[in-house]
């Protein structure tokens, strides 16, 4: 049996237990916390346990957030992950 995983860095809990249920709540601890950020379209059912449109998980690239996150990342990768 193959098990999907959607953990995607999300801060909310449950957010991994869309695909396998068995999948402990994600808690990112303080010393992380500051080094992770939580780019959800709330309606999206994939990281938002409340979410009930599958189509919002399809607007990432043209709603902006695609492009936040990398940003996000390149700034982490530019200042060693360290909070400016």
């Amino acid at each position: 049996m193959s098990r999907r995983w959607c953990c995607s860095g999300s801060r909310q809990a449950g957010s991994c237990k869309r695909f396998y249920t068995g999948a402990p709540p994600i808690t990112v601890g303080h010393l992380y916390s500051g080094k992770t950020t939580d780019l959800c379209i709330p309606e999206d059912p994939i990281c938002s346990p409340g979410g009930n449109d599958n189509g919002a998980h399809t607007l990432y690239a043209v709603n902006g957030m695609a492009n936040q996150a990398a940003d996000y990342a390149a700034r982490q990768l530019a200042t060693n992950g360290t909070v400016a």
